[in-house]
């Protein structure tokens, strides 16, 4: 079960990235099917795997997202406050702080790009889908 899993999830994103460059989505997984056989699991099973696979790889990318949000702005809002000093100081005090700053006010930088309509979050994960 879980090479299968592996199998689901790299299929995902393979997929996923090929439509994203205008790209055919690959035809046949052989490996992944081979292993579905051996498994010998129902079809819904095997969807219900597929869809739960899915919701956790766009939850993964939301966070990874989030997470790079707030530290981009935690950096542009520091070095606009230190201004001409920011050339001044060396990457090990910067980093510092804008750790400080995204500790600080993470909820907030996540809020600014945070999906708080559920319906247009589940239209939009739908359309991905399509």
């Amino acid at each position: 079960m879980e090479l299968q899993t592996a199998l689901i999830q790299r299929y995902i994103v393979e997929d996923e990235l090929r439509r994203e460059k205008g790209l055919e989505p690959i035809a046949h997984h052989g490996l992944l099917c081979r292993v579905d056989e051996l498994l010998k699991l129902q079809n819904s099973e095997l969807d219900s795997l597929t869809e739960d696979l899915d919701d956790e790889l766009w939850e993964f990318s939301w966070f990874a997202f989030t997470e790079e949000w707030a530290w981009f702005k935690a950096g542009q809002e520091v070095k606009k406050e230190l201004g001409s000093d920011a050339k001044k100081i060396n990457q090990e005090e910067m980093e510092r702080r804008i750790e400080q700053r995204f500790a600080k006010y993470f909820d907030k930088y996540v809020s600014e790009v945070e999906m708080k309509d559920v319906e247009s979050v589940k239209r939009l994960t739908e359309k991905r889908k399509a």
